[in-house]
């Protein structure tokens, strides 16, 4: 019998809130790890720019990790 380390997996987010803004809307999101060491959640505040209504298609849109999709947005 052996005993073993398996590595901890902690997330950082660097910066702290991504921003994303274009002439049409203003996004920030913020993981939050509420105590834990990896990200539970996440805060999205989107700001709209515009005069009229914005719309979000929420079956249209993924988290991305490092550029490249990873997974549909749960919301």
């Amino acid at each position: 019998m052996g005993t073993g380390c398996a590595p901890v997996m902690v997330s950082v987010s660097d910066p702290a809130i991504q921003v994303a803004t274009n002439s049409y809307y203003e996004a920030q999101l913020e993981p939050l790890k509420q105590g834990l060491r990896s990200f539970v959640v996440f805060r999205l505040a989107v700001t709209n720019k515009t005069e009229t209504e914005l719309q979000i298609d929420w079956n249209q849109t993924h988290y991305l990790f490092n550029g490249s999709p990873y997974g549909l947005y749960v919301f």
